[in-house]
């Protein structure tokens, strides 16, 4: 395992009031070369001028292209501001922030690739060089969508005011463009930290819930944008300048916009915007009546800043509680500032606890088109999961939703369905997660459980096998146990479309490894009419039906909107004219097909870098 000092942006180049342009960032990975490149991640920088493969940046024995301020000190010197728009340093900069994003998901000493040479989540702890993946987050490796083991990025893939993650070209681009208050000044995507970190997220989030590239709901692409804003949150957490700054200013608190809340602030202004693109403090909320924050629900950029707004108020509610019980320990209550002093360790703290929460939601959600109030539920499984006996995180996410208008009670936010004691039986764990077989007799066995309709073909995807920390630092193993069906319904009235659409929906099963007792079951799909079809094998108030049915109709009723918009917009296309000269999809369309008059949609994801910049 090799380690490299790499210079990142404390900050986009727009913002003066930093002590420092440049932190270093210690990077390890297998190798590393010129471009710069390692087994995961490759820059391919491209002349703006005759569209050329630039050189990459150099690296040698730990230096890339000579940056250190001193190697015995093993510190990245400070900047001007010329000198970061050098090719070289763009290269760089882009690089050490989409490996800075991915460790996010690993252990801190557990900075393992995604080439699948690291350690099965089954073995123990080993050496530095034989690590298991870490269990904070995912509990499993990360891996890509697509079939390959290097994401490329490309730093000045062009002239225009947008940045994008791209599957078919297994791909992050970042483009350029002048100002347009100053345009003289160029502004370029890849030197956002924001930017970086959030089109990587994308690429992240890809990897563990690929379903959502091809979701026909608005709210489903809305979770992959607020989820990568996060991750840039995150990201921005991790620089100890801009940390202790806003810590500083806010005497130890998150809670107001800072330049962690704000995303992209240059690249904002530049396109017209007050401040940043986003800003993760907000009160945006699905109420119609609310003609200041509220947002339209067929708009999924617009859908995303409810989303985050919520789940940025729940990391300031748990960064608050942490510190205020931090904050009354012997070695804090010496000090001058007792709060403030906590609040730099409760943050560190609150992130752990966050992280688990929000993306082992992912891995919970069932395949195909999910809703924010899927999402919720899936949160809260996750962390009852991990923490049964502290319930604080999951009531505040719970009135946040309700706040915001995405459920209508609290209660909305109960497991879909309940599980009576169900458990594997006779079958075990190891044979479900290895035999495709098996998955199919046990889900075929098992239809009302899992509320696939009779009769109705279904899919049974690959099985993840997990092991996380939960609460007390202990650690557990879990099968995550997904089926896929598809639904007919309307389409919207309009000139040239289909009567009929196919969307996809599904159930999944979380099992305890060693004992193969049910955890949690979540499903997204429309339940049966009648109360007395859902309750056979699962567990249904009358309520929750009745609630599940309503949200059901509104993602239905949010659909039809979405698709009339395409339509509108010319953005969805069908058989050829979706196709480009060389028979591959556009990437600036989003693809239907028809068979029977019935219509499914394909790269919905291509809508979050068409309609407007990220």
């Amino acid at each position: 395992m090799k380690e490299a000092l790499l210079p990142i942006l404390v900050q986009d180049p727009v913002l003066k009031n930093h002590k420092r342009i440049i932190e270093g960032y210690k990077a390890r990975r297998d190798f590393f070369l010129d471009g710069p490149l390692t087994d995961t991640v490759a820059i391919l920088d491209f002349d703006p001028v005759n569209g050329e493969l630039s050189k990459g940046a150099h690296f040698n024995k730990g230096k890339i292209v000579g940056w250190f301020e001193d190697d015995r000190k093993r510190k990245i010197r400070d900047f001007s501001g010329k000198e970061i728009y050098t090719p070289a340093f763009m290269q760089a900069s882009v690089f050490a922030t989409v490996l800075k994003t991915l460790d996010l998901f690993y252990k801190k000493k557990d900075p393992r690739d995604l080439s699948g040479k690291s350690a099965k989540s089954d073995e123990k702890p080993m050496n530095e060089n034989k690590v298991r993946y870490g269990e904070n987050c995912l509990g499993r490796p990360l891996t890509w969508a697509f079939n390959a083991s290097q994401l490329l990025v490309i730093p000045r893939a062009g002239e225009m005011a947008n940045a994008y993650y791209q599957r078919d070209s297994h791909s992050l681009q970042f483009f350029y463009f002048p100002s347009e208050k100053r345009p003289d000044k160029i502004i370029f995507a890849c030197l956002s930290r924001d930017i970086v970190a959030h089109e990587t997220g994308h690429a992240i989030i890809d990897g563990i819930a690929p379903h959502l590239m091809d979701a026909a709901s608005p709210q489903s692409l809305a979770i992959h944008e607020a989820l990568a804003d996060i991750i840039a949150m995150l990201v921005a957490f991790t620089s100890r300048e801009l940390t202790s700054q806003v810590l500083d200013r806010q005497n130890g608190s998150i809670k107001d916009v800072s330049a962690i809340s704000t995303i992209a602030e240059e690249f904002g202004q530049a396109c017209g915007h007050r401040d940043g693109l986003r800003n993760l403090v907000n009160q945006k909320n699905l109420n119609p009546a609310d003609k200041v924050n509220g947002v339209r629900r067929a708009e999924p950029h617009e859908l995303s800043e409810v989303l985050s707004g919520a789940l940025y108020k729940l990391m300031v509610n748990i960064h608050e509680q942490l510190t205020d019980e931090l904050k009354e320990q012997p070695q804090y209550q010496k000090r001058k500032k007792p709060r403030y002093s906590a609040s730099g360790f409760a943050l560190q703290k609150a992130i752990n606890r966050f992280v688990r929460m929000t993306f082992r939601a992912l891995d919970y959600l069932p395949v195909g088109c999910v809703s924010f109030a899927d999402y919720g539920r899936a949160m809260i499984a996750a962390d009852k999961i991990a923490y049964p006996n502290d319930p604080k995180m999951r009531g505040w996410i719970r009135e946040e939703f309700q706040k915001r208008s995405i459920i209508t009670n609290i209660g909305d936010l109960a497991p879909i369905v309940k599980p009576r004691r169900h458990s594997l039986g006779k079958v075990k764990t190891a044979e479900l997660h290895a035999s495709d077989w098996v998955a199919y007799e046990y889900a075929n066995a098992h239809r009302g459980l899992l509320g696939i309709p009779a009769r109705i073909p279904f899919q049974v995807h690959p099985r993840l096998d997990v092991t996380k920390q939960y609460e007390g630092d202990r650690s557990a193993r879990e099968c995550i146990f997904k089926v896929s069906w598809e639904q007919e319904e309307a389409n919207p009235s309009y000139p040239n479309l289909p009567t009929r659409r196919k969307v996809t929906v599904g159930s999944t099963a979380v099992f305890d490894w060693e004992s193969g007792r049910l955890l949690t079951l979540l499903t997204n799909a429309r339940p049966p009419e009648k109360l007395a079809d859902a309750r056979r094998e699962i567990y249904f108030t009358r309520e929750i039906h009745e609630n599940r049915k309503k949200e059901y109709d509104a993602q239905e009723l949010d659909r039809d909107i979405f698709i009339r918009e395409l339509m509108e917009q010319g953005a969805l296309r069908f058989g050829a004219q979706a196709l480009g000269p060389d028979g591959k999809p556009l990437p600036s369309v989003i693809r239907g097909e028809v068979v029977k008059d019935v219509m499914k949609l394909q790269n919905t994801f291509n809508y979050l870098h068409i309609a407007e910049v990220e």
